[in-house]
């Protein structure tokens, strides 16, 4: 009896809580940070908030608030988000339709990134805005994990040679960067990222007799992997 009491009283301190204005406004704008912009735009927070008095904090009322937001569509929040190291791996691995066999070198990777999975110290989680990741440091290794996947150097992890034939056997070697990047960067690359591509192209077709998509390719995924762009969500 002694226990259920104190069960009945847990409970209604929770209700109590979750039924108070600044938990409403808490709650939002965590879930309107994660989804728009580092720097939750007010008006959103206060729709998203609304939907979660009115609702008693149903989640899916608050996504459809969010989703409905002019906020959310708005241009100068595309983009906006800067992806955590295990959006990054799991989103390269996505793209190049990656194999993987054995995920422990992809773990110390993560750890490597800052985000070692199920050992974060910090009892609210991980942070998912972009000034809690973006150290130098920690995108040289981003970088390099970038290289060393689309180069099929991380033990235990492949990318599959089917994935080569998505590229049309007829395309020009010139124009297999555009497509790369159509199927890595649907949003587009930036002039610096297309420069790149483009110096890293031409260096290798003035050396190349027979050029092959299976040795510069990697060496362009790799890039565009690695590029501002794919670092975005």
């Amino acid at each position: 009896k002694r226990g259920q009491s104190s069960l009945v009283e847990g409970e209604a301190v929770l209700m109590d809580l979750a039924a108070k204005k600044g938990t409403a406004e808490y709650i939002s704008t965590k879930l309107v940070r994660y989804l728009v912009h580092d720097d939750p735009p007010t008006k959103t927070i206060k729709a998203v908030s609304k939907a979660y008095r009115s609702s008693d904090g149903d989640v899916r009322a608050m996504l459809h608030a969010v989703f409905d937001s002019k906020e959310f569509w708005s241009r100068e929040n595309y983009r906006a988000k800067f992806k955590t190291p295990l959006e990054f791996v799991v989103s390269a691995l996505r793209a190049v339709d990656a194999e993987v066999a054995d995920p422990q070198r992809l773990h110390a990777k993560l750890e490597s990134m800052g985000q070692a999975i199920y050992h974060c110290d910090d009892p609210t989680g991980w942070s998912d805005t972009a000034e809690a990741w973006l150290d130098p440091g920690v995108m040289a290794v981003r970088w390099q994990f970038a290289l060393d996947l689309a180069g099929n150097r991380i033990r235990g992890t492949a990318i599959p040679e089917t994935y080569w034939d998505s590229v049309p056997p007829r395309l020009p070697p010139r124009l297999w960067q555009h497509h790369l990047t159509k199927e890595i960067l649907p949003g587009g690359a930036g002039n610096r990222t297309r420069a790149a591509l483009s110096t890293i192209t031409d260096e290798y077709l003035t050396k190349a007799r027979n050029p092959d998509i299976l040795k510069l390719g990697p060496i362009l995924v790799g890039l565009l992997l690695g590029s501002p762009e794919f670092q975005q969500q």
